[in-house]
């Protein structure tokens, strides 16, 4: 290969530059030639992302925090093979190692009271919102919120969401079946008690409007006679 780019393809006329390739490289370009770096050379993934009212933003399916004054802004992501790198108006603003979870949290990047946070904007509307469904989801959203006033935020809104959908009743007992374990509760979980709960008894009769009833049939309807 070496053999044929000096001496075969090298030493025909280009039909651009009307050059010997290889004349030329030895002559001009060898000369202002600069060393291959010392360090292997690291592809990199770029993404504009949004920073979140809880603060994170999204990439590649994981979870890193950002300072709080940018909450609401659009960031450029930098992923590497093992560092995120977020830039603001062309700015390092943060950076975090990839984790093996799904997030990647530092504390820093929060308000520092937060216990004030508790008690104004985002953490305070989702537990007014709760209280105003009934106590006893109110009680649970504050639990969920006060190890951290927006870590959890993205739960409580989840929880909430399901709660506007069902009966007061349902959602207070399912509140209050939860309220001794609510570190590993979810949504989705939250909504599988809330099914759960409103599923008929056995050998309880579901209750149908007129309407509805109308429309009910014996068996002898079902069956086809000559």
């Amino acid at each position: 290969m070496l053999d044929w780019l000096i001496n075969t393809y090298g030493q025909r006329v280009h039909g651009t530059t009307g050059l010997k390739p290889y004349e030329e490289f030895s002559s001009t370009e060898r000369a202002v030639l600069q060393p291959l770096a010392l360090e292997e050379f690291e592809a990199a993934y770029w993404k504009e992302a949004a920073v979140h009212p809880d603060h994170p933003i999204q990439v590649k399916k994981k979870s890193y925090s950002v300072p709080h004054r940018y909450v609401g802004k659009k960031v450029w992501v930098k992923v590497t093979n093992n560092l995120v790198s977020v830039f603001y108006e062309d700015k390092l603003i943060k950076e975090h190692t990839i984790p093996k979870g799904y997030r990647q949290t530092d504390l820093n990047d929060f308000p520092e009271n937060m216990q004030s946070a508790m008690n104004s904007g985002l953490p305070y509307a989702v537990r007014k919102n709760a209280e105003a469904i009934c106590p006893e989801l109110g009680e649970l959203i504050k639990k969920i919120l006060s190890p951290h006033a927006y870590i959890n935020m993205r739960k409580a809104q989840g929880i909430l969401s399901i709660a506007n959908k069902y009966p007061t009743n349902i959602v207070a007992a399912a509140s209050r079946a939860v309220l001794d374990n609510y570190h590993h509760l979810s949504p989705k979980i939250f909504k599988a008690i809330i099914e759960k709960l409103t599923e008929p008894k056995e050998g309880e009769q579901m209750n149908m409007s007129n309407e509805t009833s109308s429309y009910l049939r014996g068996m002898d309807y079902f069956i086809y006679k000559n």
